[in-house]
């Protein structure tokens, strides 16, 4: 299978709304593993909007439909995407694997490992690629993981972890 389709759906998706149409979904549904997945917006090499699930009982292509709308409309950090920012986006798509509860913190690898953070009824998560991007240690990824649940940064020594891989498409 050839994943480029996917970035194609993502894009179809939110266009479609841009322009108040239905898209065919029919030569998506191929992509039917019920895998999570996290679409990322990017303009001009800044984050725009990245919403996605960690685990979804919905195919693929669904998932990818309805993260790409959640993500350029419904991101609470950002205004929604405007129709002429449209043709200056770049979207990435990370498929999930499944989630594997860690006992140590050194099961996991920055670069390769996203992680979930879960404490109560506070749940964070970061992919794999965070905490190159900003530059963090293990401590500063686990720190920025437990505010980013509303939890004080030491708080992630309390909280149990999942690390998970993701395939990238771009």
């Amino acid at each position: 299978m050839n994943e480029d389709e996917l970035l194609e759906l993502a894009y179809q998706s939110i266009e479609a709304i841009f322009e108040k149409k239905e898209i065919n979904i029919t030569p998506y549904e191929k992509f039917n593993e019920k895998k999570g997945a996290f679409i990322t917006i990017k303009k001009k090499n800044n984050l725009r909007g990245c919403i996605g699930v960690i685990a979804t009982n919905q195919p693929l292509y669904i998932t990818i439909r309805d993260m790409a709308i959640s993500a350029a409309f419904h991101d609470s950090r950002f205004r929604p995407l405007a129709k002429d920012e449209f043709e200056k986006i770049k979207i990435s798509i990370s498929i999930l694997s499944i989630p594997k509860k860690i006992k140590e913190i050194q099961e996991i690898t920055l670069g390769l490992h996203g992680v979930i953070l879960k404490k109560g009824t506070k749940q964070a998560v970061f992919l794999p690629e965070v905490a190159i991007e900003q530059q963090w240690d293990l401590k500063q990824f686990l720190e920025n993981l437990a505010v980013k649940a509303r939890l004080s940064k030491e708080d992630w020594k309390q909280a149990e972890l999942y690390i998970f891989s993701t395939k990238k498409v771009n």
